[in-house]
Formats: structure tokens, C-alpha cells, sequence
């Protein structure tokens, strides 16, 4: 598969929409799916939130597991990380959740670097029939 991010719709945003005065870390990933119009699925994304201003200058990779709920968690460390997957159907409202093979057994975000309003990095879901998807994102 090979979806381009949409710049648009993707950003890094150094306080969260919701928490006006925590200092937080969102970035936003929304990729545009072209080759699943046809199933009614206009784009795929990711919230990702850290608990904290985040700076990374050289490659940070968190690993991610399947949580109790179907949701992927972190899974060691306590990294304040919160992980929200999404996918926006063509006539409806944005969904929670992932498309098939279903929810991934487990992820690796790799930020390769952070800076003021810059964000480079990748991550790549694992399912359980042994199938990959790999996003790499620049945001800026």
C-alpha cells in the first residue's frame, strides 16, 4: 500500500485541542486512501498524544501492544504516551478503530526527530496473519 499523508489534515500541535493548559504533544496523521474509496474509506489516521513537551533529536522507537480493549497501549515504561486510531468513512462520520485485518497485536512508532513544529518518524502495525502496514509521516 503505498497512502500519502494528507498534509492538511496532519500536524503536530504542542498543546492538546482539549487541555488547553497541560503541556502536551499531538500529532495528527491522516493518510488519503485512495484505493479504498471504492469500500466507502476516505482516509485512515492517528492521534498520538504524549503527556509532555516532546523534543527528540535522534530515533525513539515505543513499542505498542494490544491492550484489554482492543486498543493498542504502551508496553513497558510509563512514556504518557495515548495512542487513538481512526478511519473516516466517505459519507459518514469519523469512526474509531481500524479497518481489516481488525486491530493490530502490536506497533512500533519510531520518532526520528521532534523539534517546534517538525515531525518525522514512522510506525509500523502488526497483525495477526502475519501482514504488516508501514506509515512514514514528515509533518510540518
Amino acid at each position: 500500500m503505498n497512502w500519502p499523508i494528507d498534509g492538511e489534515r496532519s500536524s503536530l500541535e504542542r498543546t492538546h485541542p482539549a487541555l488547553n493548559d497541560n503541556k502536551m504533544t499531538y500529532l495528527a496523521l491522516s493518510y488519503v486512501t485512495d484505493s479504498l474509496l471504492e469500500k466507502g474509506v476516505a482516509s485512515i489516521g492517528v492521534g498520538i498524544t504524549f503527556n509532555e513537551e516532546l523534543v527528540i533529536r535522534s530515533p525513539t522507537a515505543y513499542e505498542l501492544v494490544r491492550g484489554s480493549e482492543d486498543e493498542l497501549v504502551v508496553g513497558s515504561g510509563s512514556s504518557g504516551l495515548r495512542w487513538a486510531a481512526y478511519y473516516d468513512p466517505v459519507d459518514d462520520l469519523r469512526m474509531g478503530g481500524y479497518l481489516k485485518p481488525g486491530t493490530p497485536m502490536s506497533a512500533t512508532l519510531t520518532l526520528n526527530h521532534v523539534v517546534t513544529s517538525d515531525a518525522q518518524g514512522e510506525f509500523v502495525y502488526r497483525f495477526a496473519d502475519g501482514s504488516e502496514w508501514n506509515c512514514t509521516f514528515d509533518v510540518n
